[in-house]
Order: structure tokens, then C-alpha cells, then sequence
């Protein structure tokens, strides 16, 4: 693997992603976080820093403006404009942009909001209210009085819909498709983990339940994102010995994440995105900073989709960042986004 006395060789091996990201990021004509070029202004943003580059932060800059302008009013998280104000916040929280978010995003921020209030969500199925659920990481960066109480009537939603799923799967289990509503379930138990109080956890244990049961396959993702949301919510949270022991036995070797460990600190659930995951672990195991160059150079394609945070060469590039810097907050923040 990697030595990290070979960083100069590292930083040539990010510019070289940089420069990649910025020729492709003038060919997307999508302006959002997840495929577009808000989220490859905050990969760019950050090179600048790790590089000290001005040229490349002028570029990351120039992304930033462009994506908002963005006048689609798409209310999705990874493509819309939830995901371009998150981005936006990102970069003030950290010091990358000298800026006021309401001053730059007011409009913006009135759509996202008047958009969540109109929903009805009673009405919708467990992947319609998925798609809602994940705003809320918008509201958790860019709070909004407004919106608290629809927001609870959104997780009352949830909380029903996924009951009604674990009733369904407890009396038929070949009814359902178990990968899809899996997957559903691991997006919602990242977001609630944001959330600083948890009230209501019998879903929780219905699903802990149909686990010990083996009903449904374990998910480290999940069982990492529940033990969690326990520990800050413990007098909510009464499990039973077979539950304990799951969640002790799944989570254990993700307790305690030394960053310094390439392979902890990209197992799940912290890169959910399998390619991802797998693209970061393959190159970090090439014997020199060479190799690892010549990595990069296969992987390059001439399409602005592989320049993106999502599956792409952004999220690769933030990954070598924060692993040389020894440093989890892009990895914590914006990886386990995807």
C-alpha cells in the first residue's frame, strides 16, 4: 500500500484528478451536487486547499456561480436544489467562501421550503417519501422554523409506511422486494442519525426483530446507523438480549474508526457507494504514488459523468485527500452522502 512519505507524489496525483474534473466539468450541463457542478466545486474547493493552487479555487468559484444560477426548480437532494444549497452551505461552513447563505440562496430556499410544505405525504409510497426524507439534510445545515412541523408529519410518514413493511415481510416474506426496501431503509436510518432526538423506535425494533428472526439479512450499514441513533437516544431505546447482541457483534469493528486505517476508514457504512468504495481501496493498494497515477489515467473517459461526486472521480479525489491529511470530515460529511 501507499507510504504517506510518498505525499508529493500524492499531490501530483490529485492534480492530475483536478484537472481531469475541470476539463469535464465545462462539458455537464448539470449544475446539481450529486452529478454536477456544485458538488465538483466542493471536490475543487478542497484541492485548492490540499494544493494551495489559486487557479484551481478560481475555477472551483466559477463552478459554485454556475450551478446557482440553476432556475430548474428540482426539489430532489443529489440533483435538484436542495442539494446546491447544501453545497453552498458546505463550503461557508468551512471557510472556503466569504458569503451570507440567505443573502446568496433566499430564493432559492423559499422554493425548497413552499415545495416541502405542499407535499402530502400520507399519500405517498415508501420511495416517494425516501426521495422527501432526504431534504432533510438540507433542513439539518440551513434550519428553518417553518418547516419543523411538516418535517415531523414527514417522519410520521415514514414511520408508518416501513410498520407496514415489517408487518407485510413478517407475515409473507416473498412478497416484497427485501434489496429495494433494504435500501430504502438505509437512506432514512442515515438521515435520522442527523436527527438530535428520536422519539419513536418501534420500527426500529420491528426490523431489529425481523433480523433475529432471519427474516432479513444483516446490514452493516443499517445496524452501524441504528447503534448510533441509540447512543443518543438511550432512554427511548429498551432492547432485549438477542437485539444487544446483534448490534454488538455487526458493529463492533466500526466503534471506533482509526483514520489513519485506509481500510476502516472505507468499509461500510462510511462509502455506501459500492464503486466508490472499491475504486478507493484498489488504488490506495498500488506498491508507488506511480502506479497510482497510472491509475487515474485508465479511469479517465471523456464523459462529465465521470467527473462527478456520485460514482465518480470527485469523491475518489476527496477520499485521497482526506487520507493523507488523516483528516474524516470530508469522509463523515460528504462521502457517506452517496
Amino acid at each position: 500500500m501507499i507510504s504517506r512519505n510518498e505525499n508529493m507524489d500524492v499531490r501530483k496525483a490529485v492534480r492530475l484528478g483536478a484537472e481531469y474534473i475541470m476539463l469535464n466539468s465545462v462539458a455537464t450541463d448539470s449544475t446539481s451536487l450529486f452529478y454536477g457542478r456544485a458538488g465538483m466545486s466542493i471536490c475543487l474547493f478542497e484541492v485548492a486547499r490540499f494544493l494551495d493552487d489559486e487557479y484551481i479555487e478560481d475555477h472551483a468559484f466559477t463552478l459554485l456561480q454556475q450551478s446557482l444560477v440553476n432556475e430548474r426548480k428540482d426539489m430532489r437532494f443529489d440533483a435538484g436544489l436542495p442539494g446546491i444549497g447544501y453545497a453552498l452551505s458546505y463550503l461557508i461552513r468551512n471557510k472556503f467562501v466569504d458569503a451570507d447563505f440567505m443573502e446568496v440562496f433566499r430564493n432559492q430556499h423559499d422554493i425548497i421550503v413552499k415545495g416541502f410544505l405542499s407535499q402530502e405525504f400520507s399519500i405517498m409510497n415508501l420511495k416517494e417519501l425516501s426521495e422527501w426524507w432526504s431534504l432533510i439534510r438540507y433542513f439539518h445545515y440551513i434550519p428553518d422554523t417553518h418547516v419543523n412541523k411538516k418535517v415531523m408529519e414527514l417522519h410520521k410518514s415514514c414511520i408508518a409506511k416501513f410498520r407496514e413493511t415489517w408487518k407485510r415481510l413478517k407475515n409473507d416474506d416473498a412478497c416484497l422486494d427485501k434489496e429495494m426496501i433494504s435500501s430504502l431503509w438505509v437512506n432514512y436510518l442515515k438521515v435520522l442519525s442527523l436527527v438530535d432526538r428520536v422519539n419513536s423506535c418501534k420500527h426500529i425494533k420491528e426490523y431489529l426483530g425481523l433480523l433475529v428472526k432471519g427474516t432479513l439479512k444483516r446490514d452493516i450499514r443499517a445496524l452501524h446507523y441504528i447503534s448510533d441513533i441509540i447512543s443518543k437516544n438511550q432512554e427511548s431505546f429498551s432492547l432485549d438480549a438477542a437485539e444487544l447482541s446483534l448490534l454488538r457483534y455487526c458493529v463492533r469493528d466500526f466503534l471506533s474508526i482509526d483514520s489513519v486505517n485506509v481500510n476502516n476508514m472505507f468499509s461500510e457504512p462510511f462509502i455506501s457507494s459500492q464503486p466508490v468504495q472499491t475504486d478507493i481501496l484498489s488504488w490506495f493498494k498500488c506498491r508507488n504514488c506511480k502506479e497510482l497515477e497510472g491509475n487515474i489515467n485508465k479511469r479517465m473517459e471523456v464523459s462529465p459523468f465521470t467527473a462527478a461526486i456520485s460514482f465518480g472521480f470527485s469523491s475518489i479525489i476527496l477520499g485521497v485527500i482526506s487520507i493523507v491529511n488523516k483528516n474524516d470530515r470530508i469522509v463523515n460529511e460528504i462521502l457517506t452522502l452517496l
